[in-house]
């Protein structure tokens, strides 16, 4: 028998005295129990009803089984039990028996008499009966309750620049309502691009947002030699430091080529490269800018080496190398621009 049951206020046990003398049988008129949970009577067995609080955790109900000059006593704990919901939301002056749609609320208890943890009790668990929501449960009479979204739905729909798409397709409907954008801006959609989206729901509540996209016009050339060209780009001309251009790519800080470096057996390869950039939008004063040119040798054994010439306008060059996944080896070009 432990040394302190603990019991909730109105819960009934049933206790029972095993003689351990032969034949195993008690005398009769015993066993006789008593104690200061009012059980009386004798039998083998005696049902008790604990519906009277204890005042503290060493304010014992009793339930002793004597028979002739030997007893037994159980020590009970009786407790009550409050669970306590708590919004996370908690200002001041708000309404306890309601809450909003998603509200977060934290899930705890409380005991009486007081200072009675999970642990003494036991077999606390949080459960939903009836109804939505989501329910996270600590397993130590502690969680967290995520309110249903119960009725409303969303109206998602927006104002695109060309050739902007989503997935779905707006408008959207539903709880949520989400989409993906997907863009490549045209030559003639430089400068600022705004998407504009506005969502409505069921009560004809409204919110709306606005994204201002700034294009611009940022290229990495591949090619050889130093002794500079102009390249037109759509209308736009790009002086370069380097003298034959064979590759050009659109480029951004974070999205840039990658090129497989060749395991070659012997001597090396050369070639160069540079970043330009025509933003007059965030540079008005400033508005063509360029890297040095970089000048890339790929040595025996996949080592690639590279050295900066020539002048730069706000833009700093890079060199990295990196293997993918499966054991090819790259170089890319990250850079930097002055004040972005």
């Amino acid at each position: 028998m432990p040394t302190t049951l603990y019991v909730l206020v109105g819960k009934s046990l049933t206790f029972k005295a095993i003689s351990t003398s032969d034949p195993l049988l008690f005398p009769t008129g015993t066993p006789v129990w008593g104690g200061s949970s009012d059980a009386t009577g004798t039998s083998e067995t005696m049902m008790v009803t604990f519906s009277t609080l204890s005042s503290t955790t060493s304010d014992f109900k009793t339930v002793t089984a004597t028979c002739g000059n030997t007893s037994m006593t159980a020590y009970v704990i009786v407790y009550d039990f409050t669970p306590i919901l708590t919004p996370q939301d908690n200002f001041e002056g708000r309404d306890l028996d309601y809450y909003g749609v998603c509200e977060l609320i934290d899930l705890s208890f409380s005991t009486s008499p007081s200072g009675i943890g999970q642990y003494y009790i036991g077999g606390l668990k949080w459960q939903i009966d009836s109804g939505k929501g989501a329910l996270t449960d600590n397993g130590d009479g502690t969680g967290t309750y995520e309110c249903a979204d119960v009725a409303d739905t969303v109206t998602l729909n927006g104002v695109l620049p060309v050739g902007a798409t989503t997935v779905p397709a707006l408008p959207v409907v539903g709880n949520p309502a989400c989409v993906s954008v997907n863009w490549t801006p045209a030559l003639n959609q430089l400068g600022v691009s705004v998407f504009s989206f506005t969502a409505v729901d069921t009560h004809q509540r409204t919110a709306a947002c606005q994204i201002n996209v700034l294009v611009a016009e940022c290229y990495q050339f591949v090619g050889r030699g130093d002794s500079g060209t102009t390249v037109v780009v759509g209308s736009q001309s790009f002086q370069s430091h380097l003298g034959a251009i064979r590759f050009i790519w659109p480029v951004t800080m974070v999205d840039r080529p990658s090129i497989k470096i060749p395991n070659i057996a012997s001597g090396q390869l050369n070639f160069s490269m540079q970043t330009v950039m025509h933003n007059p939008d965030v540079f008005p004063l400033n508005p063509d800018q360029w890297s040095q040119r970089l000048r890339v040798t790929i040595l025996p054994g996949q080592v690639v080496l590279g050295d900066l010439h020539q002048s730069l306008n706000g833009i700093h060059q890079s060199l990295a190398t990196f293997t993918d996944p499966i054991g090819d080896h790259y170089v890319t070009f990250p850079f930097g621009i002055d004040g972005m």
